[in-house]
């Protein structure tokens, strides 16, 4: 409201100018007709010539004084009252409009009298110098959406004075800082894209084409450019460095973000201005697809070249596996298995190969199988055969738990994970008979063979606890129907509850709960348990 109050007092005091200058003009005229009264008779042509010079020249300097009286109010910034900034552009419109008017008959007179042979270059179109009116075009652009009157009233008065290349420059420059500033606030890559392509740019492309009808392309191409966008896509920064799973990731979630905004790119980069645009974004496809197919392709060049590593000390399933399954999980799932289909199908085309639908389950067969290699190979480090055989139980039992009810298991069938559940178990009772069960046949030496056994089997691991409780109650079942003495078997039990943990001879204390070791003296009793009874911890 102060805005427009200071508004309308500049208006008043132009008026008022006016209206001086309306005095002045009649005093003029007195004095002109006084001078004529004392003039000789031959002279009235010359006063004819001054009284017509004069009037309209004074009238053309007080609404040229009153509309530089605007100036100040027009250079702010409009946004802190916009509606008084339009009421102003409105105002000198009107303005403008009277001076192209009356400068033609001010300057006219003026030149004959005074014998100006280059009158013609005084500019009647271009009032001020277009010093206000480029000013009032840039904070008009700087609006979050300029108003298109207004805005048009800028832009007719810069196309009358030949500066509409100029109009358009400065448009782009500041819509670009404004675009530039929208897309800053998305954190990251996928989200600036998407909300660059389905907001923002839409938005700078209409206002172009409202604007500049016949240069709206290059205008666009003006603002796609200097909002830094070009440089987003082909910076080498966007993509990510370390080659790696993670990189595979976010390399195909780059792809499947741009080609989820496919038709979005083609519409607005559509016009002969936009072939920098164009070759931009096709060569981050080509980038993406190059580096997301590489990676593929070497997945199983990589799991094979961990067979170097040592296996578990522990005899824990290795990380590896469950790392090796959780990415073909992630890479067969619904939100990347099309994109992966999608590049090694580019991929194949751009060279010329026919496309071969099976390739990604191929692979990920492929994956699977230098694991289980891995697997081999890590277990023959083991100097222990009974660490050889909970090695590979844990190993298995962790690969088919991983990859059922997840895409891989899904693609490599049931039939895949329950024969890797029964190695499972088969190396669960491989283990058992190569260990426990042949301190029952030394029935002398049994409480400390058991003791021996325990201290280097309790330092020993499975990490899950349904097949931790199985294996607990298999080796219960081997060895405490040799205990005759409860107080015996009590001590064997919280022994036996101890094992597995990872925790060494420490974790013995307070182990084996009174369910489990209720269980276990049912079954020194004589009684029947079944081993998939709920685990204990």
């Amino acid at each position: 409201m102060e805005r427009l109050e200071a508004a309308r007092r500049t208006l008043q005091s132009a008026l008022a100018t006016c209206a001086a200058a309306a005095a002045a003009l009649d005093l003029s005229g007195r004095r002109l007709a006084e001078i004529s009264a004392r003039l000789p008779p031959a002279a009235p042509p010359l006063v004819a010539q001054l009284r017509a010079a004069v009037a309209p020249a004074a009238a053309v300097l007080a609404v040229f004084d009153a509309v530089h009286g605007l100036e100040p109010h027009l250079l702010s910034d409009p946004r802190h009252d916009t509606a008084a900034y339009l009421l102003l552009l409105r105002r000198l419109d009107r303005a403008l409009d009277f001076l192209s008017r009356a400068c033609p008959p001010a300057i006219e007179p003026a030149a004959a009298l005074l014998q100006r042979p280059d009158r013609a270059a005084l500019d009647p179109a271009d009032p001020l110098d277009g010093g206000l009116l480029l000013p009032v075009l840039r904070r008009l652009a700087s609006f979050p959406a300029p108003t298109p009157p207004e805005l048009g009233l800028v832009l007719r008065r810069l196309s009358a004075t030949a500066r509409a290349d100029l109009a358009v420059r400065t448009f782009a420059e500041e819509r670009a800082l404004s675009a530039a500033a929208r897309l800053a606030a998305a954190p990251r890559w996928l989200d600036r894209v998407a909300l660059a392509v389905s907001d923002v740019l839409p938005a700078e492309r209409r206002l172009c084409s409202a604007a500049f009808p016949a240069a709206a392309s290059l205008c666009f191409a003006e603002i796609v450019s200097q909002s830094g966008f070009l440089l987003f896509l082909v910076s080498p920064s966007i993509l990510p460095v370390r080659d790696g799973p993670d990189k595979l990731l976010q390399l195909l979630d780059m792809f499947a973000t741009l080609d989820g905004l496919r038709a979005g790119f083609n519409e607005l980069f559509a016009g002969p201005s936009l072939d920098q645009a164009r070759t931009a974004t096709r060569g981050l496809v080509r980038r993406l697809v190059d580096g997301a197919c590489g990676l593929f392709w070497e997945i199983p060049a990589q799991v094979e070249m961990q067979r170097s590593a040592a296996p578990p000390p522990g005899a824990g399933a290795p990380r590896q596996v469950r790392a090796v399954v959780g990415l073909c999980n992630e890479l067969l799932g619904p939100a990347r298995r099309p994109a992966l289909d999608q590049v090694v199908g580019i991929s194949r085309c751009w060279r010329g190969e026919e496309p071969e639908p099976g390739l990604v389950a191929a692979a990920m067969a492929n994956v699977v199988a230098a694991l289980e290699e891995n697997l081999r190979v890590w277990a023959g480090s083991y100097a222990d055969p009974a660490q050889k055989s909970l090695f590979l139980m844990n190993a298995h039992w962790e690969l088919q738990k991983s990859a059922r009810g997840a895409p891989l298991g899904a693609l490599l069938g049931a039939g895949w994970l329950d024969g890797r559940r029964r190695r499972s178990e088969r190396f669960r009772e491989t283990y058992v008979r190569e260990s426990w069960a042949a301190l029952r046949r030394r029935t002398g030496e049994f409480k400390k063979g058991f003791e021996e056994m325990w201290r280097v089997h309790v330092r020993w691991a499975v990490e899950d606890k349904a097949l931790r409780g199985e294996v607990q109650m298999a080796i219960a079942k081997t060895v405490l129907p040799a205990c005759g003495e409860e107080e015996e078997r009590e001590a064997l039990e919280r022994m036996i509850f101890s094992l597995f943990l990872g925790g060494g001879e420490k974790g013995l204390n307070g182990f084996g709960s009174k369910s489990g070791r209720g269980r276990m003296r049912k079954l020194a009793d004589g009684g029947k348990l079944h081993l998939s009874a709920a685990p204990v911890a």
